[in-house]
């Protein structure tokens, strides 16, 4: 209060400082604002703010004041008992005050409340118990809030769970009454609409003073009301498409939110492996040991009162297919068109409680019933199928496929646009016509050369097609009987004559196909022009002057050709035999029907056909060849013509060489190199073989020799032969029999080094020391130590190798005599053990003193072990 006094103070001073017309009232109230419950009690300062203060007081109808007239007054009330309190603090100031009016006053606002006697809550339909509310139904609940005040001063609250809902501030129950201050009842009324997320929670109304800060803060809430929803399943969930594994298992989850729990069954295709279960809101579909059969939708629906609601999902198992479980019986059929046949439509076993319909549809018309007879459909084609519905599966069809078929009426076959015999390596075409045969896309034509199978079977065509209709003509389209026919190439050759063709048309059907039809067999001749045998007469033919000469023409043709010759003179010889024996071109002649052909031969008459003589020797050497070396060999062939048919043969020993060098003509003028050709010269002249040859060390007095031979087609002269020619080689030594590198002697033991060399000439060999000594021949004998050289040497080279002999002492007597001394020890320890043994075990004392007669011989004493004789043993 005294702080209170000095701001009070401090504040009239500069009110006095302001000027002489200060406007407000200089009063101040601690607390401004009074808020008390009924029955409680409070005190209220209410000072002024100037010194220049003549009087200070409050007026009220209730409670006690305390009279300051100073600056300050305070008013209390020990226990409040009204309800509508009214004071004011005035004060009247002194005309030496700077205020315009010398007296003012304010109010002391005072509230008084009580709390409420009871806050309850209760349906408008179900009272205190709401009982089930229907999702999205309007509903009604009342707040009764009894004996409050001051009414205009609370709210009303409405919370779910822990949500608010509505606040109500603004009451109108009130309106009407004529003292608002006292305590009345109070109804707050809130309009529900039921919500699914609400079910299980509590719905309450609670009351709050709005006094301010001064007021009560703690609201009085009424009891909770369970709230039970009652809503229908919006959705499904964790249902959802599933692939799985062949042999896996798998279970779908089908869950809604519903109240009260709804009921669930699944829609699918049933099989054994199928198990469904309820679990605390939803339901469980499990496939076990997974197959195609369980490819298919899965429906789960959930049934409540009058509202369902379903989802599908699809179950795929990787790796498999989708199979429809129709059978049809038969799966295929093949029969001749208009017999009485039917054919049934049915599911498998697992399938037979899944099927809903089974009905066939032949070319877009529906036939009902599981039964189709053939005999009543008319169409070559049809196309037939079987149609079953499935839960689970819905629709699925399988085709029926059948063929109706007719065998031909006829088969021929004959030559295209060609009558007669035919010629040789031109080509024809020959046709087989199938008459009156269905259906064309499963008829097979063979064509058949004698007894063999033709690679060019032709190709199908339908005859008498309208040029109108030729989409249905195709091959494999058409499924009523028409004409066929299979037309191919042929190209006959010079043999054989009169080949034989056939057809046959065989309807390929894969069940109980019909025999084959064949054609008759059409026979044909074949004409050529004539060939003549080359291979028998040459173009070129020369004949050796005094020796007449045969030529021989044949020539093969259909019909025989007539054979002539003619020379260029104009003389004509009939037949294929001719005898020349001078120079001149004779021409054979074969003709027939067909054609002719020709072929010229010239004559030339040789005058020189042998060589004067046939030499071999080495190129640019003499003397023996070195082994491992290459050298030239050279054949010398004298005075002989033609050159162009001279032919040169080496040979080694009596193997044919790979190489056989190459002939040039020798002693030829540079001047004249063009008639130095091989291929030009027809006069004698001298020609040279050349060859390389590299010989090794094991083929000493290998033997060469050569042979020229003239290669002329009709009586050629015997080869030449040039006697052999026998090469020697030489080769340097090689060691091939030596000591160690390194050998062992001991003292008193020599020791004989041996070494031998392989060479040609035959090597020289001796030995040699380091310290100079030199031994002829490839034995040594070595006594001491040191290093020994062999040498081995001819006229082609030298080898070397060399031994180093190692003294080393000899150990063998001290061994000998250490051996034979522990030898005469070990037999002395033995002895004397031996001898040991024996006295103890072999040899015995007896003593007879005292002795006891045996009951077997009282007079004899035995020398054992279970003597009978009582003696005693001395030691």
């Amino acid at each position: 209060m005294r702080v209170w006094g000095r701001v009070a103070i401090l504040a009239a001073v500069l009110l006095n400082l302001t000027g002489p017309h200060a406007s407000s009232c200089p009063l101040e109230i601690e607390p401004p604002r009074v808020v008390v419950p009924y029955g409680g009690s409070f005190s209220v300062l209410c000072r002024a703010l100037t010194p220049m203060v003549e009087v200070i007081a409050v007026e009220a109808a209730h409670g006690k004041q305390d009279q300051n007239r100073i600056q300050n007054v305070t008013w209390s009330i020990e226990q409040v008992d009204a309800w509508d309190i009214v004071a004011s603090c005035f004060v009247n100031l002194l005309p030496s005050s700077n205020y315009t009016e010398l007296q003012c006053q304010n109010d002391i606002p005072v509230t008084v409340y009580k709390n409420p006697q009871n806050v309850t809550i209760t349906d408008t339909e179900g009272g205190s118990d709401a009982g089930d509310l229907d999702e999205g139904m309007p509903r009604e609940f009342r707040c009764d809030v009894t004996d409050v005040a001051p009414a205009e001063n609370i709210s009303v609250t409405w919370l779910i769970g822990n949500t608010t809902m509505q606040s109500n501030h603004n009451l109108n129950s009130w309106k009407d009454l004529n003292d608002k201050k006292k305590p009345r009842d109070v109804t707050s009324l809130f309009s529900y609409k039921p919500r699914r997320e609400d079910d299980g929670l509590h719905i309450r109304c609670q009351v709050n003073f709005n006094l301010g800060p001064s007021g009560p803060q703690k609201p009085q809430t009424s009891q909770r009301l369970p709230l039970r929803i009652r809503y229908p399943p919006e959705k499904i969930t964790q249902l959802e498409d599933t692939e799985l594994e062949v042999g896996s298992s798998g279970t779908l989850k089908c869950f809604s939110d519903a109240y009260p729990a709804p009921t669930y069954h699944w829609d699918y295709y049933k099989t054994g492996n199928v198990q469904v279960m309820d679990v605390p809101g939803g339901s469980h579909l499990h496939i076990n040991k997974t197959t195609d059969v369980n490819i298919g939708n899965y429906t789960c629906i959930v049934a409540y009162d009058r509202k369902n609601i379903s989802k599908m999902a699809r179950v795929t198992v990787k790796g498999a297919n989708s199979q429809c479980p129709i059978t049809i019986t038969p799966e295929r059929l093949v029969m001749p068109y208009g017999n009485q046949t039917s054919v049934l439509c049915d599911s498998n076993e697992d399938a037979s409680r899944n099927v809903i319909a089974l009905n066939w549809r032949v070319d877009h018309h529906i036939v009902p019933g599981p039964r189709l007879f053939l005999d009543k459909v008319l169409v070559w084609d049809p196309r037939a199928e079987c149609i079953g519905t499935f839960s689970g599966i819905g629709k699925c069809s399988k085709p029926f496929d059948v063929t109706f078929y007719k065998t031909a009426d006829s088969v021929s076959i004959h030559s295209i646009d060609h009558t007669g015999p035919m010629l040789a390596d031109k080509e024809y075409q020959l046709q087989c016509d199938i008459v009156n045969i269905a259906p064309v896309q499963n008829l097979t034509v063979r064509w058949y050369q004698g007894e063999d199978l033709l690679k060019d079977q032709g190709s199908l065509s339908v005859t008498g097609c309208p040029q109108q209709n030729k989409v249905e003509c195709d091959n494999q389209v058409i499924r009523s009987p028409v004409n066929v026919s299979s037309t191919i190439t042929v190209r006959l050759g010079r043999n054989p004559d009169g080949a034989q063709f056939r057809c046959v048309a065989q309807l390929a059907l894969e069940q109980q196909p019909p025999p084959p039809r064949n054609s008759s067999v059409l026979s044909l001749s074949v004409h050529y022009e004539p060939i003549i045998n080359s291979t028998k007469l040459p173009s070129r033919l020369p004949v050796f002057k005094g020796h007449p000469t045969e030529l021989v023409c044949e020539a093969d043709g259909r019909p025989a050709p007539n054979i002539h010759w003619v020379s260029k003179k104009g003389v004509r010889v009939s037949g294929g035999n001719l005898t020349v024996t001078e120079a001149g071109v004779w021409t054979c002649n074969a003709t027939n029907v067909v054609g002719s052909s020709y072929r010229a031969v010239e004559v030339t008459v040789l005058v020189k056909e042998t060589a004067d003589q046939v030499l071999i020797h080495p190129l640019g050497h003499t003397g023996p060849m070195l082994a491992d070396k290459e050298y030239k060999l050279q054949c010398d062939i004298v005075n002989v013509a033609p050159v162009q048919n001279l032919t040169v043969r080496w040979y080694q020993d009596d193997d044919l060489r790979k190489d056989q060098g190459s002939l040039r003509v020798t002693g030829c003028p540079h001047q004249n190199k063009v008639e130095c050709d091989i291929q030009g010269i027809r006069s004698p002249v001298n020609v040279s073989s050349t060859i390389t040859v590299r010989l090794g060390r094991n083929q000493d007095g290998a033997q060469f020799r050569c042979e020229a031979q003239l290669a002329l087609e009709q009586q050629p002269p015997p080869p030449m032969m040039f006697h052999r020619l026998n090469l020697s080689v030489h080769y340097k030594p090689i060691i091939n029999k030596k000591p160690e590198p390194k050998v062992p002697v001991f003292k008193g033991y020599p020791v004989e080094l041996v070494c031998e060399a392989d060479g040609r000439p035959v090597a020289d060999i001796h030995w040699s020391s380091a310290k100079g000594g030199r031994v002829s021949g490839g034995n040594l004998t070595a006594t001491e130590a040191g290093v020994w050289t062999c040498n081995a040497t001819n006229v082609v080279g030298s080898s070397c190798t060399k031994v180093e002999v190692v003294m080393k002492e000899d150990y063998l007597p001290l061994i000998a005599g250490f051996v034979a001394a522990t030898v005469l020890i070990i037999s002395a320890v033995f002895i004397f053990f031996y001898s040991i043994y024996y006295k103890n075990t072999k040899m015995r004392r007896y003593s007879l003193k005292n002795p006891k007669a045996s009951a077997l011989n009282a007079n004899v004493a035995h020398n054992s072990w279970d003597s009978q004789l009582p003696m005693t043993k001395l030691s």
